[in-house]
């Protein structure tokens, strides 16, 4: 189909196309042979949650980050290693901790002062973790059964420990988020076929619909809104994401550009979207999306913080349009680093009518590129 567009219209794409810039913060230092930082939970705050690894002898210290200065150590249920994966707004993190060796994982909080309190495990289980928290201190995750089924579960510290289950004829789930409503997303497997799912107390686990008859999806984030963040496969479609709510239905996203393989990851009350996006040579983007602008590769919306960086992966995003991620800092002559970032959004000036008209048909061009399917 034809589409015709003003002045007023690319004046207006211009804005919403260059109209944020994202400044770039390193998270504690670059990765090296002996400390490799993982993050995941990010707040409204800025505050960061996840672990540095040893990768030589694979020992972990949970971590948390709330800007500048060094990284605050996160120390395991009697001083075992430990992990965090998600970050609340009152400053609780949530993670596990392994108690001692060989006996597993316990799911943990660590409150504000860095004090680590097991949120425990459900009846007949042998061991847990978690992977998100809401802002009523709901934690989701997975825990072993007395079968040594992995299923999903909801926690709460001092209160419930609760099996979620699987879908009919499935053998293990996980969960990887909650809303602040209670509603939980995550996936449900047979072994071969993985399903997403939508759980709460009223409905129970329920199976997202599918696209294109695909026998794999996944759920990965769900915001305050009910919208649901997914992926999934199917014939000619190695990855893509899609969004679910009751009233929308299924909304396809497609891929970034002619990316073989996007793969969504987050996505805030906005509605804004974070993931990452791969082409056939393997080449990996950040990036964001939203209904009114699409997909935008990250790396043309950095400000001059971000000379030498490129961010290959975005893993979550806030309610201000912070945005975790990973990157490679090019230090010249062939020397690269991987880090650990957060990148922060703020307005760019606003072209001149004058410049407006000079980029309109750049703007026109954009927009071709970023048009979705």
């Amino acid at each position: 189909m034809k589409t015709l567009f003003s002045l007023a219209a690319v004046a207006s794409a211009a804005a919403a196309l260059g109209g944020t810039t994202y400044s770039v913060a390193l998270i504690g230092d670059f990765n090296s042979a002996t400390n490799y930082t993982n993050v995941y939970g990010l707040n409204d705050h800025g505050e960061v949650a996840g672990y540095v690894e040893n990768p030589t002898n694979h020992s972990s210290q949970g971590i948390r980050w709330a800007g500048g200065g060094l990284l605050q150590v996160l120390p395991g249920i009697n001083g075992s290693n430990s992990g965090g994966a998600g970050i609340n707004n009152s400053g609780n993190i949530v993670g596990v901790s392994v108690v001692a060796p060989n006996s597993g994982n316990v799911a943990t909080l660590w409150s504000p002062d860095n004090a680590p309190h097991s949120l425990g495990i459900p009846n007949g289980g042998s061991e847990s973790y978690v992977s998100a928290i809401n802002n009523r201190d709901e934690a989701v995750g997975q825990f072993r059964d007395s079968n040594s089924q992995r299923l999903a579960c909801i926690l709460t510290y001092g209160f419930a420990r609760e099996s979620l289950g699987t879908l009919p004829g499935d053998v293990f789930s996980y969960a990887t988020s909650i809303n602040d409503h209670g509603m939980v997303v995550g996936s449900s497997n047979n072994g071969g076929v993985s399903r997403a799912f939508a759980w709460t107390r009223g409905e129970g686990m329920v199976a997202l619909p599918k696209f294109f008859g695909s026998n794999y999806s996944t759920g990965e984030d769900v915001n305050n809104s009910g919208m649901i963040l997914g992926n999934f496969s199917a014939s000619g479609i190695f990855n893509q994401p899609f969004l679910y709510n009751s009233t929308a239905g299924l909304i396809t996203m497609g891929s970034m550009g002619q990316d073989n393989y996007t793969n969504g990851i987050a996505i805030n009350d906005d509605g804004m979207v974070v993931g990452q996006s791969a082409n056939v040579a393997g080449i990996q983007r950040a990036f964001a999306w939203t209904a009114e602008g699409g997909y935008i590769d990250l790396n043309t919306e950095l400000d001059a913080s971000g000379q030498n960086w490129n961010i290959n992966k975005a893993v979550n995003v806030n309610s201000s349009g912070q945005i975790l991620a990973y990157g490679y800092y090019d230090h010249g002559q062939g020397h690269y680093s991987s880090g650990s970032i957060l990148l922060t959004p703020h307005a760019s000036p606003v072209p001149e009518p004058a410049s407006i008209c000079a980029l309109g048909l750049g703007a026109m061009a954009l927009l071709r590129r970023r048009k979705k399917g």
